[in-house]
């Protein structure tokens, strides 16, 4: 149970009476403020300790396992952005090289019949 303030004060004053001001002083700073059973053990830090490393192994596995599906998903768009983008070079070119077509036919008509 943490002693109140009252019975902290009682504590001091009696601690002055017996081993004088500054022995008693000094005893009452090295006395917790709270509860002992506030404090941590290092068996209760190694606990933690683990729960965290379970919990940050879970975590990591996660992270892992959305990194492979993300790097699947890029790779996958990736792909389908190549096949689009040969399709429409492969249209381009040809509109381009029909339109140059229809653009020179006259042309040649003109030169090899003599018109002109």
């Amino acid at each position: 149970m943490t002693p109140s303030e009252a019975q902290r004060f009682q504590l001091r004053e009696r601690l002055i009476e017996v081993l004088r001001e500054k022995p008693a002083m000094t005893l009452m700073e090295s006395l917790p403020p709270v509860d002992w059973r506030e404090f941590a053990t290092k068996n209760d830090l190694a606990a933690l300790e683990e729960r965290l490393n379970a919990r940050f192994t879970a975590v990591d596995a996660r992270l892992d396992a959305l990194r492979t599906e993300l790097n699947a998903k890029i790779d996958t768009g990736l792909t389908d952005l190549r096949g689009e983008t040969k399709f429409g070079l492969a249209r381009q070119t040809y509109v381009v090289l029909a339109g140059f077509a229809a653009a020179m036919t006259p042309i040649y008509i003109a030169l090899f019949t003599g018109a002109g």
